[in-house]
């Protein structure tokens, strides 16, 4: 519905006009669409490159985000205000999974998500993801699922103390940094205010460079 059906067809001189996941590069402005769920929205739109900030309130009302941007592998960056106004998205399962191009984030990225109850696979396989913003999660007081969120990006080095501040709820790990070859030091309170947690199974699992907790 809404922003997806508008992208993936419509009219032109009174023929219907089919938009395909191959087609779209870039999404100039997001409008009012009255959005309920983005997920799958852009899942496999491998030419996207730009997304812009939600400066109209467009997904004001969502309350699913998954899917939305998976396996977008030419996206390289996102907007620091493209969540601002998704305070009642519960999840961000696989969001941003499989986007191979991606190489930074915004520190408040999900800040204003505070609904927001998993994470597992967001940033799964994103390989050039390289740096972390501190406080990437933190006050997110809902939080409860992290698996696997940043398996197999290979390209992140170190990870921030304040990554997890507050996930007072947090109680899955499970694979969450699994693969991430070049990571080398752990803050030693990484998981500090996640007191609930239950579940690291395989968390830094094959993390061959991992050396010290600092």
């Amino acid at each position: 519905s809404g922003i997806v059906e508008s992208l993936r067809g419509g009219y032109v001189n009174g023929t219907t006009v089919e938009a395909h996941e191959n087609s779209i590069t870039e999404v100039v402005q997001w409008g009012n669409t009255g959005l309920k769920d983005l997920s799958n929205a852009f899942a496999g739109y491998s030419m996207l490159k730009s997304i812009p900030e939600d400066n109209s309130y467009a997904f004001a009302e969502v309350t699913d985000c998954s899917y939305a941007f998976h396996n977008c592998g030419s996206l390289t960056d996102v907007p620091e205000g493209l969540f601002k106004n998704c305070r009642k998205s519960r999840s961000f399962k696989d969001c941003f999974s499989n986007c191979s191009e991606l190489v930074s984030l915004p520190e408040g990225l999900f800040e204003n998500c505070k609904a927001a109850e998993s994470f597992s696979f967001c940033f799964f396989e994103c390989r050039k993801l390289e740096i972390l913003p501190d406080g990437l999660f933190s006050d997110l007081t809902e939080a409860m699922n992290f698996d696997s969120c940043f398996q197999k990006c290979k390209s992140i080095s170190s990870l921030p103390e304040n990554l997890f501040r507050n996930c007072i709820k947090a109680d899955r790990f499970a694979s969450c940094f699994s693969g991430c070859e070049s990571l080398s030091a752990l803050p030693a309170s990484l998981f500090e205010d996640c007191e609930y947690a239950t579940d690291f199974n395989r968390c830094f699992s094959g993390c061959s460079s991992l050396t010290d907790v600092v």
